[in-house]
């Protein structure tokens, strides 16, 4: 009989111990395998603003302490947050931004403009800076050694935890981007690379740009997976033609222009002749031949619908009368200032309507004979005025970048 007590005795502990094996663990034991991330408070010493910025950081670990699950760690740190502040005649704007140190994305950017930089002024952006890092940076699960014959083998325990999608640009370095949608700004480094962490199942619209290049501007859609996007940019072109059609008679001309600055500013040379004018003049003045040449200046996005373009040209003009040319008496040479708006048909072909407006002297005239000949002498008078300014004369034009 006593030996059955024993025996029943036995099976009952070996029960508990089984139902005690199987029973889950508090959550806070759980808590207790995952290993909080280190981060990193850092700024520039030489900064005005040094003593400024060090007491936000004094305020910045209390409230990380308050509103995350990070710990600090200048040694070998997750995360890096770098502050800076800069101003602008009154205001003052202050940056906080926060980097990994694996992937070397940009996880966090906050910027915000202030009246100073007291910290009763910023406390609130700092704050709110401190729990979106406590979002963004959940502790991770720990890593267990177990040694397998005198060999250190490393498992992590499956546990799910949200993570951002890494994104690579690749291009010219230099290469400046604009976040639409996330109101941020970045540039490819020296490499010609660029990172960035977001957040999965969103999107991004950006715009990548470089001068003397066309921009490219795309919408991209964030999965899970990691990707890269190759920032393959154009070069504006260095050559361009431009038609153009003066006053009532359509009087053509041709100017050619070479950029010395792709997409800005440029050289320009041509001419222009009435003698072909689509509807001819049927009375005086004689036809004539107008040269040119001076700088342009283009004020426009590549990719926009409207731009503006000015050109300040050195003309010079000869009067044709049969056999015989001589400069006509008004404005034979001066400046000419040329303004107009222009409509892109295609990325290469744009429409322009304008005027012009001339500054040149007045010379003395040649007598003209009954026939309408010029004779060899002339009038010694000099008219009152020794320059004119010309009405603005409008135009239309054609321009075909090549």
């Amino acid at each position: 009989m006593k030996q059955l007590r024993i025996l029943y005795l036995i099976l009952c502990v070996s029960a508990a111990a089984a139902v005690m094996a199987q029973t889950p663990r508090p959550a806070g034991e759980i808590e207790k395998d995952l290993v909080p991330q280190g981060v990193s408070l850092r700024y520039d010493e030489k900064s005005p603003f040094a003593k400024q910025i060090q007491t936000m950081i004094e305020y910045l670990k209390i409230a990380f302490t308050e509103n995350t699950k990070t710990v600090f760690s200048d040694d070998k740190p997750d995360m890096i947050f770098d502050l800076s502040a800069v101003q602008s005649g009154s205001t003052f704007t202050l940056t906080i931004k926060g980097t990994r140190t694996d992937t070397k994305a940009e996880l966090l950017v906050k910027s915000a403009s202030f009246p100073n930089l007291n910290l009763g002024t910023v406390y609130k952006f700092l704050e709110d800076t401190s729990k979106e890092a406590g979002r963004l940076l959940p502790p991770l699960p720990q890593k267990e050694r177990v040694v397998v014959t005198e060999k250190v083998v490393e498992k992590t325990e499956v546990i799910t935890v949200a993570r951002g999608t890494v994104i690579t640009f690749e291009g010219l370095p230099g290469t400046s981007i604009n976040f639409i949608n996330l109101k941020r700004n970045a540039k490819l480094d020296a490499e010609g690379k660029y990172t960035l962490e977001q957040e999965q199942n969103t999107s991004i619209k950006f715009r990548a740009s470089l001068p003397g290049y066309i921009p490219i501007e795309k919408t991209i859609y964030i999965g899970k997976e990691d990707f890269g996007i190759s920032l393959d940019l154009k070069k504006l072109p260095n050559l361009e033609m431009e038609g153009t059609l003066r006053y009532a008679n359509l009087v053509p001309g041709i100017y050619a222009r070479y950029y010395m600055l792709p997409g800005f500013f440029s050289l320009t040379v041509g001419g222009e002749t009435s003698a072909i004018a689509i509807i001819p003049f049927t009375k005086p003045p004689f036809p004539y031949l107008e040269a040119s040449a001076g700088a342009s200046i283009l004020l426009e996005d590549p990719l926009a619908f409207l731009s503006l373009g000015m050109s300040l040209r050195l003309f010079g003009r000869i009067t044709l009368t049969g056999n015989d040319i001589f400069f006509p008496a008004e404005l034979p040479f001066g400046i000419a200032f040329d303004t107009a708006i222009n409509f892109r048909v295609v990325q290469t072909i744009r429409l322009a309507i304008g005027f012009t407006m001339r500054l040149g002297p007045l010379l003395p005239a040649y007598v003209l004979n009954h026939e309408m000949q010029p004779q060899t002498s002339i009038v010694t008078a000099i008219p009152s005025t020794l320059f004119k300014v010309t009405a603005p004369e409008p135009y239309v034009a054609l321009r075909i970048s090549l």
